[in-house]
């Protein structure tokens, strides 16, 4: 099995532009209460009815733009290029 890694009291952007490479898939949890819902739904899909030691998964980009909404620093994907003729 693969190691887990626990990591806090680190800005998104910060732990993205450290550790987002090609290839690799993130996993994240929290304290807030929809990410304790999360974990606990999936306990439907456990065989044994574990609750989920993560609630949200992801494909980080390994360096690009970010885009900041209140306190949240997310990753924006670029959008295809438009063709001003067509």
């Amino acid at each position: 099995m693969t190691e887990v890694v626990t990591i806090t009291g680190v800005l998104n952007q910060e732990f993205l532009e450290t550790h987002a490479r090609p290839g690799r898939v993130g996993l994240s949890g929290g304290i807030r209460l929809i990410d304790k819902a999360i974990t606990r739904a999936e306990r439907h899909i456990d065989e044994e009815g574990r609750w989920s030691l993560w609630s949200h998964s992801f494909f980080p980009r390994a360096a690009g733009p970010t885009a900041t909404t209140g306190s949240t620093q997310r990753t924006r994907y670029d959008e295809p290029e438009k063709n001003p003729a067509g």
